[in-house]
This record gives structure tokens, C-alpha cells and sequence, in this order.
């Protein structure tokens, strides 16, 4: 129930790294694939909360984990 609760506000948290990068116009591209990857971990963990079945539920978890290490990655390339 945390991480469901803590994952409606990452987009929101990475928001305020991704404006402060957004002002260099060289960093925008990056820093939309940076916004769509942390928009889509809070979005495939609160569909899989969502889910009853924990087939269901585990792979819009996966798709999450994989969402995350995108963002990770877009964080560092950054």
C-alpha cells in the first residue's frame, strides 16, 4: 500500500529536476523521455495494484521495474 501511495507522487517529485534541466534546449528531448518514465512507474504500479489477480499484478509490476531502470538511466545520462 506504500509503494502504491509513494509511486502517485514520482512524476511529481522528478518534476522538479526535470524543469530545472528543461532550461537548457539541448536537455528538453532527454527530459520528456525522463518525464514519460517516471510518469509510466507510477502508472503501471497503480494499474497493477489495481489488478486481483497477482498474475496480472506481477507484470504490470515488472513493466514498473523496467520503467524504473529507464528512468535511472535517462537521471544519469542527464
Amino acid at each position: 500500500m506504500n509503494v502504491y501511495r509513494y509511486s502517485l507522487f514520482l512524476s511529481d517529485i522528478a518534476w522538479n529536476d526535470i524543469s530545472e534541466l528543461a532550461q537548457n534546449k539541448i536537455l528538453i528531448s532527454s527530459c520528456d523521455q525522463l518525464y514519460r518514465s517516471a510518469g509510466s512507474v507510477s502508472a503501471n504500479i497503480a494499474e497493477g495494484y489495481s489488478r486481483k489477480s497477482k498474475l496480472d499484478q506481477a507484470r504490470f509490476y515488472e513493466y514498473a521495474l523496467g520503467s524504473a531502470r529507464e528512468c535511472r538511466g535517462w537521471y544519469f545520462k542527464m
